[in-house]
């Protein structure tokens, strides 16, 4: 899939979340962290959004209101750990734009990849059938962030403290989480070059043949990408893991 490069980054990140086909657009949620929602700002005329803020348990939560800017937008809060403010088969879309990657900020857990399957089957549950959950983590596998997690490492053996979320997902992790949480028909995309200004979505098949993954290289060239950025790309298509490192993972699937 490609994007249109000449609209702003946000822009082009909303854009992925309306690729998903719905059956019957009209009502749809954002579950967010506080000051970073996508969605508060868009411009998506006849449907009306829901965005709803999740905080640590022991927080106190502001009140609901509608959005100052457009009436078809309701802020809510919630804990993570306490109950939605919706009710079941309401929504025809449900969007986690980075959401999982935050979670383990707010479940304090050591096993994140369960606590975001739990999470998934909770929101499954606020969706009417054949709705579409989709949003956008971080590649645990990436480059970047395989680098990341080794300064991490060297700061917590250097007595600093480490950030407390480390990108838990990848792209083997994020299917299956989403399949255990119920959720069908899963479809999954590396996003290049990240998920807050995507140029070009690559699906993602555990299978994907080497000519495949270097046929997705045409169009990917300098200037919408550096020349080490495609550069390495290609050397991993030679492999044939190239499109399991992109630095964002976007994916979709139905309600049953």
């Amino acid at each position: 899939m490609k994007m249109r490069p000449f609209e702003p980054g946000m822009e082009r990140a909303r854009a992925l979340y309306r690729i998903p086909p719905v059956t019957t657009p009209g009502k749809t949620l954002e579950v967010c962290l506080e000051g970073q929602s996508l969605l508060r700002e868009a411009d998506w005329p006849g449907e009306k959004r829901s965005i709803c803020v999740l905080h640590r348990s022991n927080a106190t939560l502001p009140e609901t209101r509608p959005s100052n800017s457009d009436s078809n937008v309701t802020i809510h809060h919630a804990t993570l750990r306490g109950n939605l403010p919706y009710g079941k088969n309401t929504f025809d879309r449900i969007i986690l734009h980075g959401t999982l990657d935050q979670l383990p900020l707010l479940a304090e857990t050591d096993n994140p990849i369960s606590s975001a399957e739990r999470f998934i089957a909770r929101l499954i549950a606020l969706l009417a059938s054949e709705g579409i959950l989709a949003g956008c983590v971080q590649n645990r596998l990436s480059i970047k962030n395989v680098l990341r997690r080794a300064a991490w490492r060297f700061k917590k053996f250097a007595g600093m403290t480490p950030p407390t979320h480390n990108c838990p997902l990848s792209a083997f992790s994020c299917h299956r989480v989403a399949e255990q949480a119920g959720l069908i028909n899963i479809r999954m995309f590396g996003l290049v070059p990240n998920r807050d200004a995507p140029i070009r979505a690559f699906q993602i098949e555990p299978k994907l043949s080497r000519s495949i993954a270097k046929r997705q290289l045409l169009g990917l060239k300098p200037p919408l990408v550096s020349r080490h950025h495609y550069a390495i790309r290609h050397l991993l298509a030679e492999t044939g893991i190239g499109h399991l490192v992109d630095e964002s993972i976007f994916f979709w699937g139905k309600k049953p």
